[in-house]
């Protein structure tokens, strides 16, 4: 990308999504669960399979130009995430599923592309890396 090109609106949110914490602290997240490790393990557990199949929701929503399944799927995505402190990927789902519902077409015409698969693979492996260090620095063992 020249210099002089304005940022696409995709680029925006991931600049922006920088100035978020990739993962909460462990107190945040454990809280949410009351203190309960082995649930946060399950949840842990589950992460990544759940990530992986909005994913594909996502993409087959936007496949079959379905409305309705690209923001059931960036949804979920953003709950899922933010259960599991994931916040800077959280950060980026919000963003999407607000620019979706605002209908900025720029931005879901973004969503289409290989490279926004591929960042999107690589916000997911390097959070789910870091909450699995995280989680075990704190004694969180998932299966």
């Amino acid at each position: 990308m020249n210099a002089d090109e304005p940022l696409s609106e995709l680029d925006v949110i991931f600049t922006q999504a920088r100035q978020e914490p990739l993962v909460d602290t462990f107190t945040d997240v454990s809280s949410r669960f009351g203190g309960n490790l082995g649930l946060l393990a399950k949840v842990l557990t589950r992460f990544v399979p759940e990530v992986e199949s909005q994913m594909h929701n996502l993409f087959q929503g936007l496949a079959d130009v379905k409305g309705a399944d690209i923001k059931s799927a960036l949804h979920t995505l953003k709950g899922v995430t933010s259960t599991v402190g994931a916040q800077r990927m959280s950060f980026v789902f919000a963003q999407l599923e607000q620019g979706v519902k605002e209908g900025r077409q720029s931005l879901v015409d973004e969503l289409f592309s290989e490279d926004t698969r591929a960042r999107l693979q690589g916000l997911i492996d390097e959070s789910n890396a870091a909450l699995g260090a995280l989680y075990a620095e704190n004694g969180v063992v998932t299966l």
